[in-house]
């Protein structure tokens, strides 16, 4: 497994919207696109990255996680109480 993902997309995980709806607040802007560079994942820690490629954020720290695993069409699902990141490895 990689340690760095580029984010495909943001979508609610049902807290806060509808799940599997792209979320729309704009402190998630110009966010797809960019590279998390993660470290360990904890199931029911939060995350602490760097991110590449943001207009003003440095870091970026989510919520504590539910899941992270593999989807059918090779993404990888990070599902945080909050937000589901769906992400694609970075291999370089």
């Amino acid at each position: 497994m990689s340690e760095k993902y580029k984010i495909i997309n943001i979508v609610h995980s049902g807290r806060k919207g509808p799940r599997w709806e792209t979320v729309t607040d704009p402190k998630y802007d110009d966010m797809r696109g960019c590279i998390l560079k993660i470290g360990e994942i904890r199931q029911f820690k939060p995350i602490n990255a760097t991110i590449y490629g943001h207009p003003y954020y440095d870091t970026w720290r989510t919520s504590e996680v539910i899941g992270f695993s593999r989807d059918h069409d090779g993404a990888y699902i990070l599902e945080t109480v909050n937000t589901i990141y769906i992400l694609e490895e970075v291999t370089q």
